[in-house]
């Protein structure tokens, strides 16, 4: 669904890596006796790297990051990877699918702390080396920290993972650095087949004991507004340069077998870091796709146990959120690739994502899918209410139509846009290369009126909840219910009102940067498409329906009311530059207070006074309440 294009050639691996001397050298394994062409007999070569050493297959490319820092570090490529990332990698904007990878880099204290729990891997071996192993099948990743070399080793596979382990199994102490080398692939190798039943068996890490969550910094969080999603998460810098961007949210890849960018700069300090910046993630799990899926030779859910395998990626999910620091209600939405839908197939797909959801629903998260409006949606549309289908509670579909909106039953009927109305997201453009605050990355660029990873919900420090435009030009809320930026930019000038819900919650209306009414809140958002008057600001209330009714001053000076009543243009001339107040009545229904063009107070509404005869200074705006 989501293709790496011209955005996607900046991040090529380089053809040739150059080794340096005193970091690394690669050498061609000394000759063995025969082997049947049925065994492993591919051709290796022996790689060092700060005083360890193991045997790669030739044919992988062997890339030295101190020379390439802004190499991706791709996970769908078998090559070898050596050293330390710069701060800022040049990934594309999407990436799926997982091969066979080695990585060896620097350790870090506490980095393993993140993966396993050490004291469950002491006495584990990596070839002849005693190391802290960390093994995550559903995942397709194994982690080992050398315990003397200070060398740590991240290795991902495909289909299987007996090519990586009979590299694993390779590992053993380096001699002294020799002549540095070149590699020889001069384009991405396909993946080696694996050897065969047990080569490595003996010497492949055991699977240590799940880490120890890192303090949740964000939970769920709704939030309307534009988001971009990439392969691998930016820098903590390029996403304070990016608060120059129009973009207020970030889609970030947590987890999966089919993942094909690694961490990265991703973390539990860095989800923290950039949540309070301002930003809101939308966490992202990409694992077995669909039997159909158009994409060759990616892992798929196998159609005789596709609940269980949702359970376990769901399972899994959690444990990798919550090793970013991403606690319960955060929704998890799983990337489920564009494929040709067929009875079968569409089962196999629904029902994974029946377990996916239930799994996620009994660990206190919410789910989320991302899929083509032409497949995923419109088959999990079709189950909606269906026995035994879980549904999930927010969607992200992608159809790249240029429209920044979550509305697409004009072209796929098949999805109605009643169906998880203001729980969606919608990439609507893809493969770009922006730049903002002078620093560019690749990305698919979204619209977004749903549930993502923000502040998580706290103890009330206040009684109340105040909206207001901040000093950004955004409109902001904080109180009871901290929400801070929404990520919406306001008309200069304007203030914003605010109003409890009967139903719990808030809803906030104001007049955006563009001239229009818009409301936003718990009962989610509205774009109303009705121009407001220069210079003035909607009232709105809540009424005893749980559902609210906003007054404001249109464009063309007449006043106006909107909500669940939608009375619309009532014929009433305004004082230019003021604004209206509004309230909700006891007995039901709603009063409205305001400046006429001949400068009297009236007030009109379920009561309709009328005109109170008495004037109004300047530009002046009433308060009502009851």
């Amino acid at each position: 669904m989501r293709r790496v294009g011209q955005a996607g050639i900046i991040c090529s691996l380089p053809i040739l890596a150059l080794l340096v001397a005193q970091t690394a050298y690669a050498a061609p394994s000394p000759a063995g006796p025969a082997k049947p062409a049925t065994a492993a007999a591919a051709v290796t070569r022996d790689v060092s790297y700060d005083g360890v050493r193991v045997s790669v297959p030739a044919a992988w490319p062997v890339i030295d990051l101190a020379l390439y820092p802004s190499t991706c570090i791709r996970l769908d490529r078998s090559a070898l990877y050596l050293g330390s990332p710069g701060a800022q990698s040049n990934c594309p904007a999407h990436a799926v699918g997982r091969a066979d990878t080695i990585w060896l880099r620097p350790a870090k204290a506490g980095q393993m702390d993140q993966q396993a729990n050490p004291s469950a891997s002491q006495g584990a071996r990596v070839g002849t080396l005693a190391a802290q192993v960390s093994v995550e099948a559903v995942s397709h990743d194994k982690h080992a920290q050398f315990v003397t070399a200070g060398v740590q080793v991240d290795a991902t596979w495909g289909a299987n993972s007996s090519s990586v382990d009979r590299v694993l199994a390779s590992a053993v102490a380096s001699p002294a650095p020799a002549t540095p080398a070149l590699t020889s692939s001069a384009t991405a190798p396909t993946k080696t087949t694996a050897a065969g039943p047990g080569a490595a068996a003996a010497a492949a890490p055991q699977a240590a004991a799940p880490a120890a969550p890192a303090p949740a910094s964000v939970g769920g969080a709704a939030f309307t507004g534009k988001a971009f999603d990439t392969c691998a998460a930016p820098s903590a810098a390029t996403m304070r340069s990016w608060l120059s961007s129009p973009y207020r949210a970030v889609g970030v890849y947590i987890g999966g077998s089919q993942r094909a960018c690694g961490d990265g700069n991703l973390s539990a300090a860095w989800v923290a870091a950039v949540n309070a910046m301002g930003w809101r993630l939308i966490p992202t799990y990409v694992g077995p796709q669909a039997p159909c899926v158009n994409q060759s030779g990616l892992g798929t859910i196998s159609a005789s146990s596709p609940s269980a395998q949702g359970v376990a990626n769901a399972s899994d999910a959690v444990t990798q959120a919550k090793r970013f620091g991403m606690g319960p209600g955060t929704p998890i939405y799983y990337d489920m690739e564009a494929y040709n839908p067929s009875a079968g197939c569409s089962n196999t797909v629904t029902s994974f994502i029946s377990g996916w959801t239930s799994e996620l629903h009994a660990l206190g998260y919410k789910s989320g899918t991302y899929g083509s409006p032409g497949s995923l949606m419109t088959d999990m549309s079709s189950r909606v209410g269906s026995a035994g289908f879980a549904a999930p509670d927010d969607v992200w579909f992608a159809h790249w139509n240029g429209t920044a909106n979550t509305s697409d039953q004009g072209s796929y009927p098949g999805f109605p846009d009643g169906y998880w109305a203001h729980h969606r997201v919608h990439q609507y453009s893809g493969n770009l290369y922006e730049s903002w605050g002078g620093v560019g990355v690749s990305i698919d660029a979204d619209w977004v009126d749903g549930e993502v990873a923000g502040v998580p919900a706290k103890v009330a420090s206040s009684p109340y909840e105040v909206a207001f435009q901040a000093n950004t030009g955004s409109l902001w809320s904080w109180g009871s219910d901290v929400h801070g930026d929404w990520g919406q930019k306001m008309m200069a000038g304007t203030s914003p009102s605010i109003t409890a819900l009967s139903g719990g919650g808030y809803e906030m209306a104001f007049q955006t940067n563009a001239g229009s009414l818009i409301t936003v809140g718990s009962a989610g958002t509205g774009n109303w498409g009705l121009g407001m008057k220069a210079g003035t600001s909607p009232s709105i209330t809540g009424l005893s329906n749980g559902s609210f009714e906003v007054a404001f001053q249109a464009d063309t000076g007449i006043l106006w009311s909107v909500g669940s009543v939608n009375k619309g243009a009532w014929g009433l001339g305004m004082k230019a530059g003021s604004s209206p107040s509004i309230t909700a009545l006891s007995g039901g229904g709603y009063e409205m207070a305001f400046q006429a063009n001949t400068g009297h107070l009236w007030s009109w509404g379920s009561v309709n006074k009328g005109d109170w005869g008495l004037g109004m200074k300047g530009t002046t705006s009433p308060s009502i309440g009851q």
